[in-house]
């Protein structure tokens, strides 16, 4: 069979036909007790595509969705692939400023919500918004159990499973169409949209697979076999060619995706996996013993879930009692990976575990990978030239390329960067430049072997006496505790310029004083970047899809502390 999505005029409408019509009968898709063929998921998407056509959505208009990981989910971004639609993710932990936010930025012309997420009322929240978003025009909701009085408000799965024409949706065939408006997570301010086409993300697919399928593959012989042939062939579609015999053989690849499908690191594997014939497992919401025993049932080959996640199941205390002889790959990133994470996943699970980097701003990334040094897997995000048709380097604040081992902005030219940011072109401009570079904001170092480590946001710089101190590396020392959960460390000013502030959360029921913690660095890291200032907190200020902690807020904090202060 063909690998359809390497042709550079195909889109996701195109690509999910080519699967129903050559593997209809293989699943797609396991939800609870629900088992979904391809046939049966491309059915479900036509049927949806025609009653968003009927109500006048259309090629470009925009459908924020507000949904939790389900089906339905799948269904109505496959619907938007296949009429030209835009999807607009967002978080079902969406308050009434956010959903404000994003609905009018993207200039949704509709909403598909659930009708209450974590004891907030979104179609109430979306009601009392309509006056003031002119432009919004259908509220879908998702929920046997809501009411429907409302003339507005139309039910999806009416839509989904509606006796209607199917012949009117024609997939649209060009690739440069924008498929989503992805926000930025909120770690810096505001959330901006991050545009990709069916192009970039296809494109991101393309740099990614090769690679990938080559840990994926069950049986020993294919993966020595790829392994060899990836090292004399650097044709990416040769490599594709390679994925091809890997997702398409007798034991398809299985995916259980811990993370939110609103959140680029999760909803990328998806496409990785789906699109190319394998099965996708959906848990609604993240539990660890739910998801060991997804792993042990379905007999799961990879995982994705951002480190907390997995360090959760991982401390579970029946953890040894679960078969995960199946998992060939543990996929983690989105935020800073604890190197004894990484350590103790390939301690306690075995198979390979991937460090994968990446942003909003592009569609796949960087990763580690299988050959590279024990070390370099578990303190570094892989090396530089791990994906061919991806380039990387460090920057100095002109942007000019710094040499091996000195600190600077890491940069990104990929043909699955984003098209830009929706109605934004000076944030545009300054992201990305004439030549194709994406300026990731991430601090970080290439060492002369070329592994890039990361080492934080540059907002999140601490200059103490005159010493660059990067947080991540305190932070990551700090989660070898045994005692500590979670760890941020921030600047604050001082007479030298800025200390150094350590926010800890301890794991349930233990307990460590401030002098404690400072006594743990003395010795282990460099003197000027123990912690002068310690403080114990119950949580700490994170993004809902990640958990990846929000250092500007703790900033913030300390800078209205001064404030009152002085």
């Amino acid at each position: 069979m063909n690998l359809t999505f390497v042709k550079r005029n195909n889109t996701f409408g195109l690509i999910l036909r080519d699967l129903a019509n050559t593997h209809p009968d293989r699943e797609a898709i396991i939800y609870n007790d629900q088992r979904v063929t391809f046939s049966q998921l491309v059915g479900k998407v036509e049927t949806l595509a025609a009653g968003l056509l009927e109500l006048g959505i259309k090629k470009g208009d925009k459908v924020c969705i507000i949904l939790p990981n389900c089906p339905e989910y799948l269904y109505i971004v496959g619907a938007l692939g296949f009429i030209g639609g835009v999807a607009v993710p967002m978080s079902v932990q969406s308050g009434k400023f956010d959903i404000k936010h994003i609905v009018s930025d993207s200039e949704a012309v509709a909403v598909v919500s659930v009708q209450k997420s974590y004891g907030t009322d979104l179609i109430e929240i979306l009601n009392e918004l309509k006056p003031e978003l002119p432009q919004l025009k259908h509220l879908i909701v998702h929920d046997e159990q809501s009411s429907l009085e409302k003339s507005d408000l139309i039910s999806l799965s009416q839509l989904i499973n509606a006796e209607v024409d199917t012949s009117i949706v024609v997939p649209i065939d060009d690739p440069s169409s924008p498929a989503m408006i992805l926000y930025t997570s909120g770690t810096t301010g505001t959330p901006k949209g991050a545009v990709h086409s069916h192009r970039t993300l296809l494109m991101g697919i393309h740099l990614y697979i090769g690679k990938l399928t080559t840990m994926l593959k069950p049986t020993k012989d294919l993966v020595v076999s790829a392994l060899k042939t990836i090292k004399t062939v650097k044709r990416v579609p040769w490599l594709l060619e390679i994925a091809q015999a890997f997702m398409f053989d007798n034991k398809q690849v299985k995916l259980l995706v811990l993370s939110p499908f609103y959140h680029i690191a999760g909803y990328f594997q998806i496409l990785i996996v789906l699109l190319t014939g394998g099965k996708i497992i959906i848990m609604d919401r993240f539990h660890p013993q739910k998801a060991l025993e997804l792993i042990q049932r379905e007999r799961i080959t990879f995982m994705f879930g951002v480190p907390p996640m997995l360090r959760a199941m991982l401390d579970r205390p029946d953890f040894a009692s679960y078969d995960l002889s199946s998992l060939a790959l543990s996929a983690t990133g989105a935020m800073a990976v604890p190197p004894q994470l990484v350590r103790d996943l390939k301690e306690k699970i075995g198979g390979f575990v991937l460090i994968a980097y990446g942003a909003t701003e592009m569609a796949g990334g960087m990763f580690t990978w299988a050959t590279d040094p024990e070390d370099k897997q578990a303190e570094t995000v892989g090396h530089m030239n791990v994906v061919e048709g991806m380039d990387i380097r460090v920057v100095n604040d002109d942007r000019e390329e710094v040499a091996y081992g000195e600190v600077g902005e890491i940069a990104v030219r990929a043909p699955s960067l984003m098209e830009g940011y929706y109605k934004r072109e000076q944030a545009t401009a300054e992201a990305l430049d004439a030549d194709g570079w994406y300026y990731s904001g991430d601090l970080g170092v290439i060492d002369e072997q070329g592994y890039v480590k990361v080492l934080g946001r540059r907002g999140d710089l601490i200059i103490r006496a005159g010493a660059n101190i990067y947080p991540a590396e305190i932070e990551n020392y700090l989660l070898t505790h045994p005692k500590i959960k979670q760890a941020a460390v921030i600047g604050v000013p001082s007479d030298a310029g800025e200390k150094v502030r350590a926010y800890i959360v301890l794991e349930e029921g233990e307990s460590l004083e401030p002098g404690d913690v400072v006594s743990y660095c003395w010795g282990q890291i460099a003197n000027y970047k123990v912690p002068e200032d310690v403080q114990i907190v119950a949580d700490l200020p994170v993004t809902s899809a990640t958990q990846k902690i929000q250092h500007f807020k703790l900033r913030q904090q300390v800078a209205e502390e001064m404030g009152k202060s002085g």
